[in-house]
């Protein structure tokens, strides 16, 4: 039993359409905070491929450790989420008052109304909700490490 032959040329697709565009890439310290290991292993893999030096904590007063020891770290990525009696919200907090240049990016599963109605809101505009994506990341990481 034989398909008939068709008589149409193959179907072209446009090389050009179905790139994936560059992702923003870097060269500055990043500290990941995350009780999950899955999402910690993901975001360190995935910033370290784009350059980024990556450090992490799995809960916050590891990363206040982390950020009281080492002044080169440019950049904080904290889950809002966590246990063990400093969330993400508090920890941006004094992670900001002990470096007040450190660039803040939380992440949530929560909707924007839940942030709000926690008193998160001033962080609203540093925040990257999940799931997300690999372009997303490194988009995000990029802009908020470029704002002045």
């Amino acid at each position: 039993f034989y398909l008939p032959r068709t008589v149409e040329a193959p179907e072209q697709t446009d090389a050009t359409s179905s790139q994936v565009p560059a992702l923003p890439r870097g060269n500055e310290t990043i500290l990941v905070v995350d009780d999950e290991q899955a999402i910690l292993d993901f975001v360190q893999e995935t910033l370290a491929s784009l350059g980024y030096r990556v450090m992490t904590a799995s809960a916050g007063m590891q990363a206040m450790t982390a950020l009281e020891g080492t002044p080169e770290i440019d950049m904080l990525i904290s889950d809002i989420v966590m246990p063990g009696g400093m969330n993400g919200y508090q920890l941006a907090e004094q992670a900001l008052e002990l470096r007040p240049r450190l660039k803040i990016l939380l992440s949530t599963g929560f909707s924007d109304d839940a942030i709000s109605n926690h008193g998160l809101a001033h962080f609203q505009t540093n925040l990257i909700n999940k799931p997300y994506t690999l372009f997303d990341l490194a988009r995000r990481v990029r802009a908020l490490l470029d704002e002045r």
